[in-house]
């Protein structure tokens, strides 16, 4: 079981999370995470990468529209890529996948390179 508390705040949300195994009642692994508040999504994401590690398990790579972001300005500059993110936080996921698969093409990018992503 998964357990935890989310404290929000200005500048920073912190998030304290622990991995319980409730047959032998112990705790098997913790985190406590820290991201400015606007950035919900990349806490959640660091959060169960860092209970994954101390599990000992590979952490898959992740791509984030966060402040952490690390894109170049010919990057958030391209049509495709603003399209691919719009697209996403409107749930539509077929239209973002076409735009990014767009924009990879003519940036001749490799998406397993994750040349412009951010590792977590």
């Amino acid at each position: 079981m998964v357990t935890g508390s989310l404290r929000c705040g200005e500048p920073v949300t912190q998030a304290s999370l622990s991995l319980i195994d409730t047959k032998d009642e112990r705790v098997l692994a913790a985190t406590q995470q820290e991201t400015p508040a606007s950035d919900l999504q990349a806490l959640a994401t660091q959060a169960s990468a860092a209970l994954l590690k101390r599990l000992g398990l590979s952490v898959p790579v992740h791509y984030t529209t966060s402040d952490e972001f690390q894109g170049s300005p010919n990057l958030v500059a391209s049509q495709n890529w603003s399209e691919a993110i719009g697209s996403l936080s409107r749930s539509e996921t077929q239209i973002a996948l076409q735009a990014t698969a767009r924009w990879s093409r003519s940036s001749h990018v490799s998406p397993r390179r994750g040349c412009y992503g951010s590792r977590h």
